[in-house]
């Protein structure tokens, strides 16, 4: 937790591990939404499991993919305030320093109030354009967008 090389990859695995468990809970409850007449069909046609997965389960799951992609998008900007301040320490502080952990300290620390909500409204207008921005491309890509 002090080592300036090894806390990035930490970050990342942890966040990791959070967001497989949040995204596969969105990816089973699609699975389970599937129809049981599909793959009965699909397996009188012939199709072994492959060709049920590809004809399928992932066209169900395109929609899905696609939100999670515009999610996972939207807090590129956020980099989870919780995970940083709980992993931060002076050792580490210039290694995973983010515009969330800037604008605490700043806002509440340094009671700079106004420079703080300014750096968390551009903070929420970037994040705005990032999720505008790919929902028009996957809408462009794939004919239909995830709303």
């Amino acid at each position: 937790m002090v080592n300036k090389n090894a806390i990035i990859p930490i970050l990342t695995g942890s966040e990791m591990w959070r967001s497989v468990g949040w995204d596969s809970i969105i990816y089973l409850s699609a699975i389970l939404g599937i129809s049981k007449e599909l793959y009965d069909a699909a397996a009188i046609d012939g199709a072994g499991r492959w060709k049920m997965v590809k004809h399928i389960i992932l066209p169900a799951l395109a929609i899905p993919m696609v939100t999670v992609l515009i999610l996972n998008v939207g807090f590129i900007m956020s980099a989870g305030l919780d995970q940083i301040l709980n992993f931060s320490n002076d050792a580490v502080l210039s290694r995973i320093d983010i515009i969330d952990t800037y604008v605490y300290r700043i806002g509440l620390v340094n009671t700079q109030y106004s420079f703080a909500t300014a750096a968390s409204l551009f903070k929420g207008i970037i994040g705005t354009v990032l999720i505008l921005a790919t929902d028009f491309i996957s809408k462009r890509l794939t004919g239909k967008g995830a709303w």
